[in-house]
């Protein structure tokens, strides 16, 4: 993969992000153009994923000329030499899903856009936008054509639960820095990984929004009406203030413009945060990331992987068991956006009880949890809940029809004496 993360401290701020350069190094012309112009709005994680698969058709076009030629087409509105690649390009990725028994990839769509997007602007340059359309109406016909020989595996449906009573028990005892379960060995690592927990559920944060926490996330403000004093949580991505560079080969990234957000936190929280950072960091860390590794740098989404997974070796035969009976025995494994989960469906769950509407409370949801005005992510969590609600009013009905039967049994033997 030619994809190169320009972050060296010469280089702009604007200009420090992922771009795809050609065998000696230098960037594609087209590509780079593309990415500035049309690819802004993307987080950092998707920005690379579409520049995975335009890196991709330069060396596929490149396999076919014999040569790096690709900027040279597109600037020469060469559309015959390029639809023929693409159309190439789409059945070897076709060949490949069909191989691995897989749906296409997105590298299909994301070389298809950076192509008709590039060739619409050059033509538009020259007054050439009917060669575009032209192209554009024939890789539809053939995409189409295509998808009617593509093997497509049945969807699995999505699963948005919280994670079951026993589980998250388990977890807290797992968690617990004084724990006797607890595998982390120093206690530097167990009040890291004990915040961590506890700022993923009950902020619901993302796992890559809680890696950017700068180390004064928190902040507090006396409140006269209430008499003490309440806290705040701002999500927000600490390398972008441009005094300090992200050292991490996968740079986490705030997913969308929404991530940006302000929320509160509980007294609790906010003490064990503060706690954390005045008290646990190293005091000679290099950044001011509030999680950091044994080593003072800031934790990686591979060392945030790590210590969940450590966290589902030492789970109980009893969670995992409510986890196997939830998800199925292939999916029963704890994550971080497992706490993710259960944040939104416990929140859901208080806005409901204190008599908030449905839609309301999907439209507070949606700014707690950084989701875009039109998201139906919450739709998805709130039928989780009333999955959990239908149980529990079933349990309840059951419950009271069975001390019904049990009072007319009663009201029967009364009436009806043995030997009546």
């Amino acid at each position: 993969m030619s994809i190169l993360h320009l972050r060296d401290a010469l280089v702009p701020p604007a200009l420090r992000r992922c771009t795809v350069v050609g065998a000696s190094g230098v960037p594609r012309f087209w590509a780079t153009i593309h990415e500035l112009t049309q690819m802004s709005a993307l987080a950092e994680s998707s920005r690379r994923t579409v520049l995975a698969g335009i890196d991709a058709f330069y060396l596929h076009v490149e396999e076919m000329h014999g040569a790096d030629v690709l900027d040279q087409l597109l600037a020469r509105l060469d559309t015959d030499a390029v639809s023929c690649a693409l159309e190439a390009f789409l059945l070897r990725e076709q060949n490949l899903a069909a191989i691995e028994q897989r749906a296409v990839s997105g590298r299909w769509h994301a070389a298809s856009r950076f192509v008709l997007s590039t060739l619409r602007n050059v033509a538009a340059a020259r007054g050439s936008l009917q060669e575009v359309e032209d192209v554009r109406h024939r890789l539809q016909d053939l995409e189409r054509r295509v998808q009617q020989m593509t093997f497509a595996p049945a969807a699995r449906e999505q699963t948005l639960r919280a994670l079951p009573s026993g589980v998250l028990q388990d977890l807290y005892a797992i968690f617990d820095p004084e724990g006797e379960r607890n595998p982390f060995k120093s206690r530097t690592e167990r009040l890291r990984n004990y915040t961590l927990f506890l700022v993923l559920l009950h902020c619901g944060l993302r796992a890559g929004e809680a890696l950017l926490l700068p180390v004064n996330c928190v902040r507090s403000q006396h409140d006269p009406s209430l008499i003490r004093d309440r806290h705040w949580m701002t999500v927000r991505n600490l390398f972008e203030e441009q005094t300090e560079i992200d050292p991490r080969a996968l740079a986490p990234s705030l997913k969308n413009a929404y991530a940006l957000r302000q929320i509160p936190v509980t007294d609790r929280v906010a003490t064990l945060v503060g706690d954390f950072a005045s008290a646990c960091r190293r005091a000679h860390c290099g950044t001011h990331a509030l999680f950091v590794s044994n080593r003072g740098r800031p934790l990686s989404k591979r060392m945030l992987e790590h210590i969940m997974a450590r966290a589902d070796a030492a789970l109980s035969r009893s969670a995992r068991d409510l986890l196997v009976d939830q998800r199925g025995i292939e999916h029963a494994k704890f994550t971080a956006h497992d706490l993710r989960h259960t944040c939104v469906v416990t929140r859901l769950n208080a806005l409901r009880k204190h008599g908030v509407g449905e839609e309301e409370a999907l439209s507070k949801l949606r700014v707690f949890f950084g989701w875009s005005h039109g998201s139906q992510m919450p739709r998805h969590y709130a039928r989780a809940y009333w999955e959990a609600e239908l149980g529990r009013v079933w349990n309840d009905a059951f419950d009271e029809h069975v001390e019904a039967l049990r009072e007319i049994e009663c009201h029967e033997c009364w009436v009806y004496p043995d030997g009546a």
